[in-house]
């Protein structure tokens, strides 16, 4: 449990460190007015609500698998919420090239979601090969 943990930290800390440098490279080398300082903090905190939901999920797969997609759901609304909340609050604070943030957001939440689906579809294959093993 705790390898596949670290695992996913670690892809996802790579994916972030691409994105961060692929938007870098975007507005300094390409489109200067799609600038926004916003990009980096939203991020930072993508990555850090994926990590923390991920490691729930995985925890939840290892401990009881009947609930498990109960659980999947129910995190799902709740980084939907936080996400909402994070928009709000760069909306209410006036951020810089609204529209821009908004475009890399969606970016940033379908870039990480598949890469949770995927990296939660291969945890649970190998979860459930072993346990058909130790029977």
């Amino acid at each position: 449990m705790r390898k596949a943990i670290l695992g996913y930290i670690l892809q996802s800390f790579v994916i972030s460190l691409v994105l961060a440098l692929s938007y870098f490279s975007f507005y300094t080398y390409g489109y200067p007015q799609f600038y926004s300082p916003s990009i980096y903090y939203l991020i930072a905190v993508v990555f850090a609500v994926n990590v923390s939901f991920h490691s729930f999920l995985v925890y939840t797969a290892q401990k009881n698998n009947q609930a498990f997609v109960r659980r999947f759901l129910a995190s799902t609304i709740l980084k939907l919420l936080v996400y909402l909340m994070v928009m709000l609050v760069l909306i209410l604070i006036g951020t810089l090239n609204m529209k821009v943030v908004l475009i890399c957001f969606l970016l940033l939440y379908i870039v990480f979601t598949v890469h949770e689906i995927y990296s939660i579809m291969e945890f649970l294959k190998k979860n459930g090969s072993q346990q058909i093993k130790s029977k």
